[in-house]
């Protein structure tokens, strides 16, 4: 995963790839085909990371607001820190996204999935009174997955940890919170 990470598909190379992975090259084939299935390969393991953090960070107990507003600040702390690097998903998006349908199939069910977590806490959030949102849980649910989106394009571009989770702050008061 670090390769593609550091370097993206194209400037990834298969002794880069040898190097990280400490495979042979029949190996590597034989376990993944060749580098484009790896690459997708990667990109789906990535996917159920990112899944499985905002699961974890929005799941069940205490304020949805006060877990929202974590997961965010945890978002700016990591974009800021890695501002080499910044989003797996967002990078392949833009390097391959119109280009490549292997890219396109993996972002979308990401994407889906991800509107699908985020929709779900803030409706268990609105049912339970906590919450009054500003927008529908849909709407709501995109917009806090496009301000993940934006700390990790700002973080990368080398905005400061201090700066990102004022937006995130700023962006939570806008729906509401």
């Amino acid at each position: 995963m670090q390769c593609f990470w550091s370097h993206g598909y194209c400037d990834t190379s298969l002794d880069d790839l040898l190097a990280s992975t400490r495979l042979s090259k029949s190996s590597l084939y034989g376990a993944f085909g060749d580098k484009h299935a790896l690459y997708i390969d990667t990109l789906e393991r990535y996917a159920q990371q990112q899944q499985a953090l905002l699961r974890t960070g929005l799941g069940r107990g205490g304020l949805l607001r006060a877990r929202l507003l974590a997961l965010l600040r945890a978002v700016a702390q990591d974009a800021a820190e890695r501002q080499s690097k910044g989003c797996l998903m967002l990078a392949a998006l833009a390097e391959r996204g119109r280009t490549d349908a292997d890219v396109q199939r993996v972002a979308r069910a990401n994407a889906i999935a991800s509107q699908q977590i985020v929709e779900a806490a803030l409706k268990r959030a609105v049912a339970a009174g906590e919450i009054q949102l500003a927008a529908s849980a849909a709407d709501a649910a995109a917009f806090v997955l496009g301000l993940v989106a934006s700390l990790r394009v700002q973080g990368r571009s080398g905005a400061d940890a201090a700066s990102l989770t004022r937006q995130a702050e700023i962006g939570l008061r806008g729906l509401g919170f």
